[in-house]
């Protein structure tokens, strides 16, 4: 390799190492690829005589004992920003080389909009809820899962129905007034609210989904912290993942200061809720294979909701969107444990061109509400069914 060929990094990698007084050449020359002592020698003096750059803020090699958690901790180093590419044991030392994985542009922007949202966090004066997370005995459940702001259907195209933004707002309102209303029947104490799961179809690059979902959520959100407290449980999906990230951060910055609103925006893609017995877990599905969700859950759930969150449970569920249909499987992830169910769930989609392509037609469409009983378990589902439009 000729000195052309180095990059700023190993330029900055091996006159880091010749300031150290116990790194010999050749350790040197090991770290840049095995060369020779002789040839790391030349290396150095010639870069002594011509230092590289500094303007890169891409990239930084340090040297450290401790682990990478550690070091990343004492240089500064977000782990949302930065991630250790490669990593060079020497004697007594190790060299771990950082990349930045986000523009640091962007992160300056996105800094400053949370700032400025939260300047217009509102006051909400007095609770509106004036029923105690003690006043009822149920928690409810509403999934509103794949809802796909933003796609566009053409009904012509796949013997079905339309479908855009207003239609897509429309059904999402309706849906949800009706399964919150299951609280009018029963004594509430918490709502649960698994968001996200391809709520946006898209990246961003089209703002109008983006904004139209943000705005009923927004909206909505403030419809159910009027029947009880709620929790909103961010479940990045597979078409705009990124996009539900960054509404799911609008949300955390507009709710901040109510008293009934919490976000779980969380980086895991698979989240868990434990009420009294019952445990489950959230994930949009695109990614596992349902059979081994169980055993997901068996040692993932202590990690997020604490200890016994698996054995101090008996009744645990699995909520998936995804495929857009309804099904209900039981699975036994360790032979002398109780089952797990994995249910995937409705969407109020219609079938689009892809799928129309593919011969995937016929999916009930819907929404559906569980209602669950801190020590029975899931006592009522609840279906909202999407009829067409005009009927």
């Amino acid at each position: 390799m000729s000195d052309r060929d180095w990059t700023n990094e190993e330029a900055r990698l091996a006159l880091d190492m010749y300031a150290d007084p116990e790194v010999t050449y050749a350790m040197i020359g090991e770290a840049l690829g095995g060369i020779s002592d002789a040839a790391a020698r030349g290396r150095v003096r010639r870069l002594r005589e011509n230092p590289p750059d500094d303007d890169d803020d891409t990239t930084r090699t340090v040297a450290h004992r401790g682990t990478i958690a550690e070091v990343m901790a004492e240089h500064g180093l977000d782990p949302g920003e930065w991630t250790a590419e490669r990593v060079t044991v020497t004697s007594d030392k190790t060299w771990t080389k950082f990349v930045r994985t986000v523009d640091p542009v962007q992160i300056g922007i996105i800094r400053e909009l949370a700032a400025d949202m939260l300047t217009h966090v509102p006051d909400y004066g007095a609770p509106a809820v004036t029923r105690s997370e003690s006043a009822g005995e149920y928690m409810l459940e509403i999934d509103m899962f794949d809802h796909h702001f933003g796609a566009v259907v053409w009904g012509d195209e796949v013997l079905g129905e339309n479908y855009d933004l207003a239609i897509a707002e429309r059904k999402y309102r309706e849906a949800f007034g009706q399964l919150l209303a299951v609280a009018e029947m029963f004594p509430v104490q918490k709502i649960l609210l698994p968001f996200g799961n391809d709520l946006v179809h898209f990246e961003p690059g089209m703002q109008d989904a983006g904004s139209g979902a943000r705005t009923v959520s927004g909206t909505l959100l403030e419809a159910a912290a009027q029947v009880a407290p709620v929790e909103v449980v961010i479940i990045p999906g597979n078409h705009g993942g990124t996009t539900e990230f960054a509404i799911g951060d609008s949300l955390e910055c507009w709710f901040r200061e109510h008293p009934y609103v919490r976000i779980d925006n969380t980086p895991p893609v698979r989240k868990y809720t434990r009420f009294g017995s019952n445990l489950i877990g959230f994930t949009h599905g695109h990614g596992e294979k349902l059979t081994d969700l169980p055993q997901i859950m068996a040692e993932e759930a202590a990690r997020y909701c604490g200890p016994g969150a698996w054995e101090g449970t008996m009744f645990r569920e699995w909520h998936v969107g995804h495929r857009h249909r309804v099904k209900k499987t039981i699975h036994q992830p360790v032979e002398d444990l109780k089952g797990v169910v994995v249910r995937e769930l409705p969407s109020l989609t219609p079938t689009d061109a892809w799928h129309f392509f593919k011969g995937f037609v016929g999916s009930r469409r819907g929404a559906t509400a569980f209602l669950w009983h801190p020590e029975h378990g899931p006592e009522g589902v609840f279906s909202f069914n999407a009829l067409k439009e005009g009927e």
